[in-house]
């Protein structure tokens, strides 16, 4: 589910892809202004997606510059892109301990000790971020997810709908709230709220598949059949959404149709392993093996080391031996 994170005083949904960077400079010693000119400097490290740079940066202000929260804030932000959750979480800590106020730090802190399984610790940080943001739809949104995960479901409904309210154009509250009412069994109500998703944004890959999906839960096949196929032209939709649309499809003995959306899932990213994965197995097993072939050979390109890199060495010596006979 998406999240809110903040990076640079902004909220930003989702999570951020990881760089690599050069070595970078020490930070001078520290005085007001060469920490301002360092914290300038490791924004726009982050903003170019160096995040390696830029915590070596921060790295080296924070030695000189201990008691500034928004140092330790930035490393911590530069730490949870690099997958140094430990790290990160400790500078964020080190952050709100040094300033109470800093509510990016509170709602990252709040996030990632989410991930990690705190949840107590996580609802305290949120609650604190939601506290010096009470206007902004992201803040209720991540308290709901913390909410939503200590079983604490009307109240995080309440900020869903919060969220929902504040921004008209985000599908992310409704989804969440289908989501809830799916959980519970009440598939009627799921699937109108995730029509309603669809109408806060009608470009949300994610409500589209939601959408299907509990169509297709409902015994509603033929039309669940209509919404999924919408991402095959659906613009920027993220192949992974579309794989899986694909991938609930083929469960429901609809080949063709799922063989669409992996068509167009490796047409949006050449680069995402599984879908031509499946496309492959999927052309296989309606005797193209011509093409077949074509997608195992990319996916061996694409991860020769995965779990279904065997079975993809094997499925592709059967479709070399029919094309040779």
């Amino acid at each position: 589910m998406k999240v809110y994170w903040v990076v640079l005083g902004l909220l930003t949904a989702g999570l951020l892809s990881c760089g690599t960077a050069p070595h970078r400079p020490a930070a001078e010693p520290a005085t007001p202004q060469s920490v301002e000119a360092s914290l300038k400097q490791g924004e726009e490290l982050l903003k170019q997606g160096d995040y390696t740079g830029a915590a070596e940066l921060f790295r080296e202000v924070v030695k000189s510059a201990p008691g500034d929260a928004q140092v330790h804030y930035y490393l911590g932000v530069s730490l949870r892109q690099l997958d140094d959750l430990d790290g990160a979480e400790h500078h964020y800590k080190k952050a709100v301990a040094l300033d109470a106020e800093l509510a990016e730090a509170h709602n990252n802190l709040g996030l990632l000790l989410l991930e990690k399984g705190n949840v107590g610790e996580a609802m305290n940080e949120l609650k604190q971020y939601l506290e010096l943001n009470p206007d902004e739809a992201g803040a209720h949104f991540n308290y709901a997810l913390a909410l939503e995960s200590a079983d604490q479901a009307e109240l995080a409904r309440t900020h869903y709908t919060k969220a929902g309210e504040i921004d008209s154009e985000d599908a992310g509250p409704w989804i969440a709230l289908g989501d809830l009412q799916r959980k519970e069994g009440n598939r009627s109500a799921a699937l109108k709220l995730y029509r309603r998703a669809r109408t806060a944004d009608p470009n949300s890959a994610e409500a589209v598949l939601s959408e299907g999906q509990v169509l297709l839960e409902s015994s509603k096949n033929k039309k669940a059949k209509q919404v999924l196929l919408e991402l095959a032209e659906m613009e920027g939709a993220p192949s992974e959404i579309v794989t899986t649309a694909g991938m609930l499809l083929a469960r429901a003995d609809q080949a063709e149709s799922a063989i669409t959306l992996y068509r167009a899932a490796v047409a949006n990213d050449d680069q995402y392993a599984t879908a031509h994965f499946l496309l492959a197995n999927a052309l296989a097993r309606q005797k193209e093996f011509e093409s077949a072939a074509e997608h195992y050979e990319r996916f061996l390109v694409l991860s020769p080391e995965s779990e279904q890199a065997s079975a993809a060495r094997e499925r592709l010596a059967v479709c070399r031996r029919e094309l040779d006979d």
